[in-house]
Formats: C-alpha cells, structure tokens, sequence
C-alpha cells in the first residue's frame, strides 16, 4: 500500500473497525500490520469471540497473554482511547468470554 504502510494506520483502522462492529475488517487490519503488540491480540481475540470462533479466540488469547504475561482486562481498558463507556464494557466482555483475566 506505500505510504499508508506505517503500523499506527493499521492499528487505528483495526479499532475503527472493531468500534463499528465490523470484526473481520478489524482482524484484516491488524494484519497487515509489520508490527503487532500484546493489545492488538485482545482486540483480535474479541473479533473471533463475535464471529463465533473459539478457536481462534483462544489462539489470539494465548498470543497475548505470550507478548504481554502480565495482561489483564482492567489495564488494558484503562489505556484504550474509548469515551463511550459501552465501547469499553463491549471490549471487556469479547475478552471475558475469551477468558482472559481481569
């Protein structure tokens, strides 16, 4: 894509998706990302759990859980840019039912 290829784009199109509810979009900008932190994974997870697949969730779940061993749903609401309280109780609830910890 050239120009648009630095990782904020994908990140930021990644979470505009997900705040729209469009999962697959999200999950498609999150990779196409040359970089993916610990967060990017719970967002990920979240997406799978609303598409209904576990499996995947799980995969994402572990893969945060690798990048970020001390990851837990509370810090991770408390650095995400939501002013809209449902927006944050939405992400919260894909990564309870994915089971990561609070």
């Amino acid at each position: 894509m050239g120009y648009f290829d630095p990782a904020w784009y994908w990140h930021q199109l990644g979470l505009v998706h997900f705040a729209a509810g469009r999962y697959d979009e999200a999950i498609e900008a999150y990779e196409r990302s040359a970089t993916r932190p610990g967060w990017m994974f719970a967002y990920i997870t979240a997406c799978h759990v609303y598409t209904g697949r576990p499996d995947q969730a799980r995969r994402a779940a572990a893969e945060a859980l690798r990048l970020r061993p001390n990851f837990s749903i509370q810090r991770c609401l408390s650095r995400e840019p939501f002013k809209n309280d449902a927006d944050s109780l939405h992400l919260a609830d894909g990564l309870r039912m994915a089971g990561l910890p609070e």
